[in-house]
């Protein structure tokens, strides 16, 4: 930031590439920082104070790392309903403007549910409702008899269909805003990011018997109990499924930096010359006297 051209010292000129820029490699080190210290702090037991442990441990909802992305996503959404708001004022078509608020409203619901957890509630909802239909089979509905069918967590099947349905809308949105390769292709890897976390997931929450299981699948094939024992504390299949979630919060963390600097590309472009000033409120001028 400096002194307008005109040297006036009220006015701010903001280089919106260079803050973009220092905000990726910040966010980039942040994140393999907290991926570093959940393997070294918590899972190879660098402390046996088990409050530490779970401050570092990348999975919980808790810790560190998820105080970090739901910062970022909020900063996120806040960016995103910045730019709403100055093409509002500029004019803009009003697809421009209804695109920018609902990746406003979408972004502002994954902060409140990455904070508070809430697919995951929801799934545990649903989890009792299927506990509920196998205590009583004469009570099954439709939606429990899909939920007894479907391998994974139960939140994948009450909310994927809504994140797919969002998330294309995202993407062709920002692919549309963009009017260069860069930023188009920081979308592209987001969505890849995001479809690779999602997919992680869904290994996640199956049984440990089922066939598409791949812990249990390198469990079998490729043994190393006498590693992870010596190290983690824990068996092969755990080892795997830990460090598989750790993979999967860093995707999630490094396609919302993705997003992000897309949008501060966007927010570059729509305040193009525009001068920040800041302005004491004051008295209000007394009327004028009379002639």
């Amino acid at each position: 930031m400096s002194p307008t051209a005109n040297g006036e010292g009220n006015g701010l000129v903001l280089n919106t590439r260079r803050v973009a820029v220092s905000i990726f490699l910040v966010c980039i080190a942040c994140e393999i920082l907290l991926v570093f210290l959940d393997y070294r702090i918590n899972y190879s037991h660098a402390t046996e104070l088990d409050p530490i442990r779970r401050f570092f441990n990348i999975t919980r909802e808790d810790g560190l790392a998820s105080w970090f992305a739901v910062t970022q996503t909020t900063m996120l959404a806040l960016t995103s309903w910045l730019i709403w708001w100055i093409v509002g004022r500029r004019g803009a078509g009003r697809w421009t403007r209804v695109g920018w608020l609902v990746l406003f409203i979408f972004f502002s619901y994954m902060a409140f549910d990455d904070g508070t957890a809430f697919h995951e509630r929801m799934g545990s909802v649903f989890e009792e409702t299927k506990g509920r239909a196998q205590a009583e089979p004469d009570a099954t509905t439709l939606g429990a008899r899909a939920l007894e069918a479907f391998p994974s967590y139960p939140w994948q099947l009450l909310f994927l269909p809504m994140f797919a349905a969002l998330g294309l809308f995202s993407f062709l949105f920002l692919w549309w805003q963009s009017r260069s390769s860069l930023p188009r292709v920081m979308v592209v890897w987001a969505m890849v990011c995001f479809g690779s976390a999602i997919g992680l997931d869904f290994i996640e929450g199956l049984d440990p018997d089922h066939r598409w299981n791949a812990y249990t699948w390198i469990e079998k094939h490729h043994n190393f109990d006498q590693y992870a024992g010596l190290h983690f504390r824990e068996g092969t299949y755990e080892a795997c499924r830990h460090f598989s979630k750790s993979i999967e919060e860093f995707l999630e963390m490094f396609a919302n930096t993705l997003l992000w600097m897309v949008c501060l590309t966007q927010l570059g472009a729509n305040v193009h010359g525009a001068r920040l000033q800041f302005a004491e409120a004051g008295p209000a001028p007394p009327p004028p006297s009379p002639a």
